[in-house]
């Protein structure tokens, strides 16, 4: 009974603003409630979180003005840019870093019949359209106003929109002929927020400034999320759409491939790239036959590749939870419901997947499904098989301190995991066996000193940076490296980043309010460096911080411009960022590092642990062996590497022997009555995730 009741608690708790800090106050009540064992009396600060990678002697001092900069739309010119699309004249705005074009609709509202379905794209019209002024419009979500004033935002079905920025050195004062000159680059964004929010009309990837920098086009997009954007239904046998937020990106990169050169862009080297769930998204259309012909290149930044596709099964088990919270039971309902209404059905959706014991559709349930036409496996094992668009570049890549909010959420709580709590939850995630390698391994790197009471929180954030960002991101590339059919000057075009750059406080406190993550390279900490934004985020930028921006436009506008992001494809001819080796075999799987005062080549980052994590089977079971060698898990006297920050192994214990390898299924890993230690586990797993949901 006292489980049934924490349950009921819970679910009524996750139905309010589940990423406002009340309930990430709830969820610790009850964590703390499970058990008094599980909660020792060290101090959080006696223990500290773990530093992050040191700099070297900055090449710029490092001074912060203090100064509030200004987010200007209005034109610096009486002259209006215009491109004509059809028969239809879009009028644009100039502002003193591009040309800007704001929410231009790329399908028609998907509203009435086409909610839930594919998006449709808009008739040719004649109508002229002026977009010179931006209105901010979003698909639904539930609010989240950490963006601003909620009163400014413009939330409607009528969403699927894009933004255009254009260098200001292009001259589009005449429609009725493109621009001069060569075609530029296109870089086409993808915003994250785990498919359930985002918009790609956020000052905060406002394109103006990296389009000035970058010579390049600058797009960034609306697609629908949540339940509005990625619903299975099934009706009288027959399965209905789905994916729909998918396709939604799907027709808005045709659309610019098709009308992009109006603006001076070259179609035939159109790069997207996207972060977090945007990074998922744009891994996808390296699989998707119907995304192939409009892209040539891509950017993953922090994309959480240990999550599989949903089957079929899965998915529709997800609709049946969405019309439970409305109290609808057909489509025609669903169709004639309030669309905030089925919007906010996503918190009970993600508490009922929770207490299932479904982890990752307690995190992100609304994600693409395999749909047997465009995912016929799961994303890893595909791009394990070379069955993903090998002919392309592609830069893979995750931020150093990916997780971090896991021991700066526990910090804020209060909250520690003791060894005995650690090992309980890696069992129940893992299973007992792997469970208690993994365990062994990480605890191993507390040193010889640590206590029975000593706080792995610090530790259990790096396992979650490991497990979700980093080493799936890295079998993700090598499988890439390895089954590539494209060599440039005699190297396959695969690249793998490691972003160390962190910003820090003031600045990191005004953009994100969360004071525990500043001075580290958290979870979408590099976006504001990719974008040069600081303005959308209504920070200033050190010295520093414009360095290691200009290093990520240096090698982002590479990839854009020839393909390689190399020096000599920028047009920054940017001193510190070094050259990017290949991510290959023959050049032992070496990365860069980004960092200020330079990037650096990296080598053997973070290998044992990700030769660990291969070997459990939790994302991929390596089966081809002539790409990628199957790993093995530790064994007895083999001793455990613990990587520090700065990359350098080094010895500290060894680890048990295990019986057998675990292919473990994240969605069965409980079953029947659990325990309290289960429960508990579950319940920190979702915390942590909820407070990601600050950065977004």
């Amino acid at each position: 009974m006292k489980h049934l009741a924490l349950l009921c608690i819970l679910i009524h708790l996750v139905g309010v603003n589940c990423y406002r800090d009340p309930i990430t106050n709830a969820f610790v009540t009850l964590i703390q409630q499970l058990d008094d064992e599980m909660k020792n009396q060290e101090t959080y600060d006696e223990l500290g979180l773990v530093q992050r990678r040191q700099h070297t002697q900055p090449i710029y001092p490092d001074t912060y003005e203090g100064k509030q900069p200004d987010l200007s739309y209005a034109p610096i010119s009486d002259t209006f840019p215009q491109v004509k699309v059809g028969n239809k004249l879009i009028i644009g705005s100039t502002l003193a870093e591009s040309h800007a074009f704001y929410s231009i609709p790329y399908a028609k509202p998907p509203t009435g019949d086409l909610r839930f379905m594919p998006p449709v794209a808009i008739d040719n019209l004649t109508e002229t359209l002026n977009v010179s002024l931006p209105d901010f419009r979003m698909c639904y979500q539930i609010k989240n106003c950490s963006d601003g004033d909620c009163n400014e935002f413009l939330m409607t079905e009528d969403c699927l929109v894009l933004n255009i920025n254009v260098p200001s050195s292009l001259d589009l004062s005449d429609p009725e002929k493109e621009p001069e000159g060569d075609k530029i680059p296109v870089m086409f964004y993808i915003h994250g927020g785990f498919f359930f929010e985002g918009r790609g009309t956020t000052p905060k990837t406002d394109g103006r400034w990296l389009s000035e920098a970058a010579k390049s086009i600058v797009v960034t997009i609306n697609y629908r999320v949540g339940p509005l954007g990625f619903l299975l239904f099934e009706e009288n046998g027959q399965l209905i759409e789905g994916n729909q937020g998918f396709k939604d990106q799907q027709l808005a990169l045709k659309w610019v491939y098709e009308n992009i050169g109006k603006f001076g862009g070259d179609s035939q080297r159109i790069m997207i790239f996207g972060e977090s769930s945007g990074a998922q998204s744009v891994e996808y259309h390296l699989l998707a036959r119907n995304s192939e012909s409009y892209f040539l290149r891509a950017i993953t930044e922090s994309n959480p590749a240990v999550f599989p596709f949903l089957t079929v099964e899965k998915s529709l088990g997800v609709t049946d939870r969405v019309l439970e919270a409305i109290n609808c039971t057909d489509v025609a309902c669903l169709r004639a419901s309030d669309p905030e209404v089925i919007t906010n059905s996503r918190n009970e959706v993600m508490a009922r997947s929770l207490l299932n014991g479904e982890l990752f559709n307690g995190i992100e349930p609304f994600r693409p499904y395999m749909d047997g036409i465009e995912f016929k496996d799961q994303h890893l094992n595909l791009f394990q098989e070379g069955k993903w668009q090998a002919a392309k570049q592609v830069i893979f890549g995750t931020n150093n301190d990916e997780m971090v909010y896991v021991s700066a959420a526990l910090q804020t709580a209060g909250i520690k995991l003791n060894k005995k709590f650690f090992k309980a939850l890696n069992k129940l995630i893992l299973g007992p066996v792997n469970g208690d390698i993994v365990s062994e391994a990480y605890i191993a790197t507390a040193g010889p000193d640590a206590g029975p009471s000593y706080d792995y929180s610090t530790i259990f954030g790096q396992q979650v940076t490991d497990l979700f960002f980093v080493c799936p991101n890295r079998a993700l590339a090598r499988f890439a490296s390895q089954t590539s059919d494209y060599l440039d000057n005699g190297q396959v075009p695969i690249y793998l980043f490691n972003n160390a750059y962190a910003l820090n406080k003031p600045a990191c406190l005004e953009a994100f309010d969360f004071d525990p993550v500043c001075g580290y390279a958290f979870h979408s900490s590099e976006i504001v460096f990719v974008f040069k934004s600081p303005q959308g985020y209504n920070i200033t930028f050190t010295d520093n911080d414009t360095l290691a921006s200009d290093i990520f436009t240096s090698y982002w506008s590479g990839l854009a411009e020839c393909g390689n992001p190399k020096k000599a494809c920028s047009n920054l001819q940017l001193d510190a960022a070094v050259d990017w080796p290949p991510y290959s075999l023959e050049n032992n799987w070496d990365n860069i590092l980004i960092d200020v005062p330079h990037s650096e080549v990296q080598s053997n980052y973070r290998e044992d642990f990700c030769d660990m994590w291969d070997a459990t089977g939790f994302y991929v079971n390596i089966t081809n062996t002539t790409t990628t060698p199957k790993p093995t898990l530790p064994q007895t006297t083999t001793s455990v590497t613990n990587i520090t920050t700065t990359g350098n192994p080094q010895t500290t214990t060894s680890v048990p022997t295990p019986t057998t390898t675990e292919n473990i299924d994240i969605e069965k890993t409980t079953s029947g009555a659990r325990s309290k230690h289960q429960f508990g586990s579950i319940l920190i797993f979702q915390l942590l995730f909820y407070v990601l949901l600050k950065a977004m």
